[in-house]
């Protein structure tokens, strides 16, 4: 945690810890419900500064950064590349970009937000969790972005300009005084397998509040979106425009929040076609919690339950750890299914009927 009070310098001594010189420096974690590096709200946290530097935060969870009236509450990238994967930016605040400012300098700059979480950020302006504003590459793979709050516009996300690519994504309950959601202003946009749902406007109710862009937008289909103002060039039959049913933000494992889907929710199985190997308008192999995908949800998160309970009574489980859920007295019972789960070293889903 930052312990050195003290913004405004550049040279590493106090507020936020600032980053420069040519190469990569990796941040790695233990995993995002273990390390956490907390800016305690006085400064940002990270700061990249102007030159060919690329950043990874991996398996880690950055929290309690604010930049005052300066920009990007987690990280301010000014380097060439940020990379966010298995990690957690809650609770950050600045004047411009919540959790993350990116204006790169560097010709092939990219900020890139794979199987991660932004969440409970805050701007005074724009991008209550992230705010691009140079011409660079801005990919989300798996990321959710929700409860994000900016003063002015962009609730979660605020895209300048540049190129930007968003595939199983899930933005919900972000606001913003207009275009609670996401907005992008110029450059492309490409869309799949997202949803945009259940995000607030506070002076333009209704309008566009889940979805706002003036990109050249393509769409690979398989989008949920609700209150929306985006021409598509080549609309898909496969968006849809409907409530995907999902539950409250929680930690469905690894550490990192992510919206659950409703067992009845539409956005179940409807994704993109198989194989999921990542290709346009097919989802990656697995979900944000690492979770392997079968027929895609559209999201971040894949429904996927790994033990059913079909039995009332209580039993232990005959074998813990080998996989299968079998009680002492056959079928699957609640305690089988949590033994079984103790036993695993992945997050599990249990499904329990009626």
């Amino acid at each position: 945690r930052i312990i050195r009070a003290g913004a405004g310098e550049d040279g590493n001594a106090t507020g936020d810890f600032d980053v420069s010189g040519a190469g990569v420096l990796i941040i790695q974690g233990q995993g995002a419900q273990h390390t956490v590096i907390d800016g305690r709200g006085l400064d940002r946290v990270f700061d990249v500064l102007t030159g060919e530097t690329d950043l990874y935060l991996l398996d880690l969870t950055v929290q309690g950064g604010d930049a005052g009236t300066g920009n990007g509450g987690a990280v301010r990238m000014r380097g060439r590349t940020l990379v966010v994967r298995r990690s957690h930016l809650t609770g950050n605040s600045a004047q411009t970009g919540g959790a993350i400012l990116g204006a790169n300098v560097s010709a092939s700059g990219s900020v890139q937000v794979r199987d991660a979480a932004l969440t409970g950020n805050f701007s005074r302006t724009y991008g209550g969790a992230l705010y691009m504003a140079t011409d660079r590459v801005l990919e989300m793979v798996n990321a959710t972005v929700s409860g994000n709050v900016a003063m002015s516009e962009g609730g979660g996300i605020y895209f300048s300009v540049g190129d930007a690519r968003l595939k199983t994504v899930t933005v919900s309950g972000n606001s913003a005084r207009r275009y609670g959601g996401a907005q992008f202003n110029s450059g492309e946009l490409r869309l799949d397998n997202s949803i945009f749902h259940g995000n607030g406007d506070r002076d333009m109710p209704g309008a566009a509040a889940d979805l706002y862009c003036r990109s050249v937008t393509t769409s690979h289909g398989f989008n949920t979106w609700d209150r929306r103002d985006c021409p598509v060039q080549v609309p898909q039959a496969s968006d849809r425009s409907e409530d995907p049913l999902l539950g409250a933000l929680a930690d469905a494992g690894e550490g990192v929040p992510v919206h659950p889907l409703m067992p009845s929710s539409p956005a179940i199985d409807s994704g993109g076609l198989l194989p999921n190997d990542g290709a346009a308008g097919r989802c990656v192999g697995t979900d944000q919690r690492r979770i392997d995908r079968n027929r895609c949800d559209r999201g971040a998160y894949e429904a996927s339950y790994t033990y059913t309970v079909d039995r009332q009574f209580d039993a232990p489980d005959s074998n813990p750890g080998n996989g299968v859920c079998q009680s002492t007295l056959g079928g699957c019972t609640l305690r089988a299914a949590l033994q079984e789960a103790r036993a695993s070293t992945r997050p599990e889903a249990i499904r329990i009927p009626a």
